[in-house]
């Protein structure tokens, strides 16, 4: 008989790590919204305003929250003000990179293959858990393990997905379980 566990956060909690803050500091602009040359060149290479804007909102939202555009609901007017100022596009520009769903994830895969990142596999799971366990030890407040976990992905750059899907290019060879990892639960298997 399964037995619902209780959730580590609530879902206003869990929201906030997946979330840019509309009060976002200068460092954190500067660390994890800030091009190099050869941000931009990778950015250039797109051809259209829109495209550019979104392929480097995507890049940061990498960088700084780990999560996919696709998970994140909304990006601060602050954040696309600062990035489109970077590469010389209207702000409103932003609007239409929204319209091709399939560009999206063709830019994350582009992104993917030029800076490193990978998806959220069973073994980086398996290497999460031992992490996570050895800090569990010394401090088992759930807040502190889910900060260290999002730390750790961060450094691998490990995107992390809510779930993988069979469609898009994160599936599972074309069967439809679904990996699930939620910041809240990086202790448990979410395998369906």
């Amino acid at each position: 008989m399964y037995t619902r566990v209780r959730e580590l956060l609530t879902p206003e909690e869990r929201l906030k790590y997946m979330e840019i803050p509309n009060d976002i500091d200068e460092w954190t602009l500067g660390t994890y919204f800030t091009f190099t040359s050869h941000d931009i060149e990778v950015i250039r290479r797109h051809r259209r305003d829109y495209n550019r804007l979104g392929f480097a909102i995507q890049l940061c939202v990498l960088r700084y929250l780990g999560w996919t555009l696709f998970d994140v609901q909304e990006i601060p007017e602050r954040v696309l003000s600062y990035v489109a100022k970077q590469l010389q596009v209207n702000v409103s520009e932003f609007q239409g990179y929204s319209q091709r769903e399939a560009t999206r994830y063709e830019h994350l895969e582009e992104i993917r293959r030029e800076y490193g990142f990978s998806p959220f596999t069973l073994g980086e799971y398996r290497w999460l858990s031992k992490v996570l366990t050895e800090h569990a030890m010394i401090n088992g407040s759930p807040l502190h393990l889910i900060q260290i976990g999002l730390d750790e992905l961060r450094k691998r750059k490990v995107i992390y997905l809510r779930w993988q899907q069979s469609k898009g290019p994160y599936g599972r060879h074309g069967n439809e379980r679904r990996i699930e990892f939620s910041r809240c639960s990086a202790l448990r298997d979410h395998g369906k």
